[in-house]
Protein backbone atom coordinates (compact mmCIF):
# COMPACT_ATOMS: atom_id res chain seq x y z
CA UNK A 1 0.00 0.00 0.00
CA UNK A 2 1.28 3.78 -0.45
CA UNK A 3 -0.16 7.18 -0.10
CA UNK A 4 0.21 10.50 -2.10
CA UNK A 5 -1.01 13.06 0.34
CA UNK A 6 -2.06 16.51 -1.44
CA UNK A 7 -2.19 20.13 -0.02
CA UNK A 8 -0.37 21.47 2.46
CA UNK A 9 3.35 21.39 4.44
CA UNK A 10 3.91 24.72 6.54
CA UNK A 11 5.96 25.35 9.67
CA UNK A 12 3.40 25.73 12.79
CA UNK A 13 4.46 28.65 15.53
CA UNK A 14 3.13 27.28 18.35
CA UNK A 15 3.64 29.77 21.70
CA UNK A 16 2.01 28.81 25.55
CA UNK A 17 0.27 31.15 27.35
CA UNK A 18 -0.85 31.50 31.02
CA UNK A 19 -4.43 32.55 29.60
CA UNK A 20 -5.72 33.92 26.39
CA UNK A 21 -5.56 38.09 26.49
CA UNK A 22 -8.74 40.03 26.90
CA UNK A 23 -9.62 42.54 24.01
CA UNK A 24 -6.98 44.99 24.02
CA UNK A 25 -4.38 43.36 26.79
CA UNK A 26 -0.91 41.83 25.60
CA UNK A 27 0.03 38.36 27.57
CA UNK A 28 3.21 37.00 26.88
CA UNK A 29 4.29 33.45 25.89
CA UNK A 30 6.15 31.75 28.35
CA UNK A 31 6.67 28.98 25.91
CA UNK A 32 7.51 29.19 22.04
CA UNK A 33 8.52 26.80 19.21
CA UNK A 34 8.05 25.67 15.42
CA UNK A 35 7.30 22.15 14.00
CA UNK A 36 5.92 20.75 10.80
CA UNK A 37 2.74 21.05 10.02
CA UNK A 38 -0.54 21.50 7.27
CA UNK A 39 -2.94 18.79 6.13
CA UNK A 40 -1.18 16.80 3.68
CA UNK A 41 2.40 16.72 5.33
CA UNK A 42 0.64 15.64 8.76
CA UNK A 43 -0.94 13.09 6.63
CA UNK A 44 1.96 11.78 4.82
CA UNK A 45 4.08 11.39 8.71
CA UNK A 46 2.05 9.75 10.04
CA UNK A 47 1.39 7.46 6.89
CA UNK A 48 5.31 6.73 7.18
CA UNK A 49 5.26 6.51 11.36
CA UNK A 50 2.21 3.36 10.77
CA UNK A 51 4.70 1.54 7.80
CA UNK A 52 2.68 3.16 4.38
CA UNK A 53 5.12 4.25 1.87
CA UNK A 54 4.16 8.06 1.35
CA UNK A 55 5.04 11.19 -0.74
CA UNK A 56 3.34 14.49 -0.70
CA UNK A 57 2.39 16.87 -3.21
CA UNK A 58 2.32 20.44 -2.04
CA UNK A 59 4.11 23.95 -2.80
CA UNK A 60 7.13 25.01 -0.94
CA UNK A 61 8.86 28.14 -1.05
CA UNK A 62 12.38 29.24 -1.42
CA UNK A 63 12.54 31.45 1.70
CA UNK A 64 14.19 30.03 5.55
CA UNK A 65 10.27 28.54 6.22
CA UNK A 66 10.06 26.51 3.48
CA UNK A 67 13.86 25.07 3.65
CA UNK A 68 12.88 24.24 6.79
CA UNK A 69 9.90 22.26 5.34
CA UNK A 70 11.78 20.31 2.73
CA UNK A 71 14.58 19.53 5.86
CA UNK A 72 11.91 18.05 7.85
CA UNK A 73 10.44 16.28 5.26
CA UNK A 74 13.13 14.50 4.37
CA UNK A 75 14.17 13.20 7.56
Amino acid sequence: MSLLAIGSAIIDEIIELERLPRSGEDVSAYNSWSELGGCAANVAVTAVKLGISSAILCRVGTDQRGLEVRRQLAS
